[in-house]
């Protein structure tokens, strides 16, 4: 689950080559990974609609597959699909943030306790995920950050073997990105500032591989802890800085 699988899609055909179901299915696929990008990125704002008639028209689907795109974004908490109104980006603000972080803080700390640390190939992933980050680190690019890093965390959480703590962690982390793209947009940090960050981040995960190396459970837990307290407090400083008491805000990019 935390390596990248590329999904090829043959106009017609499924991945399989034979036409029917499985086409529509990796298409709605497709759809579903950009619509999550943009949503992440801030191009569809918070709270903006998102039109049946242009996923059609933009990916080639059928009503259907297009709507079990909408579906697939509103169970991961990415869009509100109100009736006879349409679906919408999800709002962000600031008691969904205060949410957030109750659940993050959990989800981190029961990943990590109950971590087998000795699962198959574990330390391994984890290295090469971190290897990603730091290459996208290296280049700024913050929608692929934050695509490493729910990479790293959700391996963690896959190592428990456990499909309910597997599936609430994706689902957070998910968020977290979303929020962590907000986070840069809004921030009034320098170039190295941000830099210097980044690099904690760093230190955190290589010594998170290090403790699930050694089989160390406690020192995992404690890691875990202080680096959501980071993330915790990065928000903070962020919107005090702004005086901000609303995430509703963003500047809009490119369009769909």
């Amino acid at each position: 689950m935390a390596r990248s699988r590329t999904l090829k899609v043959v106009k017609g055909k499924g991945q399989d080559g034979r036409s029917g179901g499985s086409a529509l299915l990796s298409q709605t696929d497709v759809a579903v990974g950009v619509l999550r990008d943009r949503i992440i990125d801030l191009t569809l704002e918070p709270g903006s609609k998102i039109d049946e008639r242009l996923l059609m028209h933009r990916f080639k689907l059928g009503r259907t597959p297009a709507r079990e795109a909408l579906n697939r974004l509103c169970s991961e908490g990415f869009v509100k699909i109100h009736r006879n109104k349409g679906a919408f980006v999800a709002p962000l603000d600031l008691n969904q943030v205060r949410q957030f972080f109750e659940a993050y803080f959990a989800a981190e700390r029961m990943s990590a306790y109950f971590c087998n640390c000795a699962h198959a190939e574990l330390v391994d992933d984890l290295g090469q995920i971190q290897a990603e980050h730091e290459q996208a680190s290296q280049a700024r690019d913050y929608l692929r950050i934050t695509a490493a890093n729910t990479a790293f965390h959700t391996r963690i959480a896959q190592a428990c073997e456990n499909e309910y703590i597997y599936e609430f962690s994706a689902r957070l982390h998910l968020q977290a990105r979303r929020l962590s793209q907000v986070i840069y947009a809004m921030e009034q940090m320098r170039a190295s500032d941000r830099d210097r960050h980044g690099r904690r981040i760093e230190q955190h995960h290589r010594a998170m591989i290090a403790a699930i190396r050694n089989g160390d459970t406690p020192e995992l837990i404690d890691l875990v802890t202080r680096h959501a307290q980071l993330f915790n407090d990065r928000i903070v400083r962020v919107l005090a800085e702004a005086q901000c008491t609303d995430l509703t805000f963003v500047t809009p990019g490119q369009p769909v």
